[in-house]
């Protein structure tokens, strides 16, 4: 089981960051290995919504599907992922903060399939995608950088 954590100021109220996080029509404005996301279920976001998400990582395309397994407004939200390199289990804590909110992203994952081999490799390409996504969704909040499309 492999681990991934980290923290980061967003200068934006907790209520916008999380607005924007759970909003899956953002996702490949901040997340730029996501080719392609799709919406399995119909309504607004809510714990039981499903996605099936194309990432290219590893030079590899990678389809997998995200479940929101936990949302509660505004400050948690958690997504399971299953079906591509890794199968995460990723929760996002918002707190305010002096300067707008502190995100905390914590997540749990084990490699599977033929990426359990390289399982190392594997986490430490998905532990840097998901920090510069995150570093990525940061900017696009607070106006400073261009969304990826």
């Amino acid at each position: 089981m492999a681990r991934v954590a980290f923290d980061l100021e967003i200068a934006r109220p907790p209520a916008d960051v999380f607005a924007f996080l759970i909003d899956f029509d953002h996702v490949r404005e901040w997340q730029p290995a996501t080719e392609e996301i799709h919406r399995e279920t119909d309504g607004p976001t809510a714990v039981g919504t499903r996605y099936v998400q194309v990432m290219r990582l590893l030079g590899k395309r990678i389809e997998s599907r995200i479940e929101v397994t936990e949302l509660e407004a505004p400050g948690r939200f958690s997504i399971r992922t299953s079906g591509g390199p890794i199968d995460f289990h990723v929760t996002h804590l918002l707190d305010p903060s002096p300067t707008g909110t502190k995100v905390s992203v914590d997540g749990e994952g084990e490699a599977q399939g033929v990426f359990k081999l390289g399982e190392g490799v594997a986490v430490k390409a998905a532990e840097h995608e998901m920090r510069k996504s995150f570093e990525r969704l940061k900017a696009v909040l607070e106006g400073g950088r261009e969304p990826c499309r």
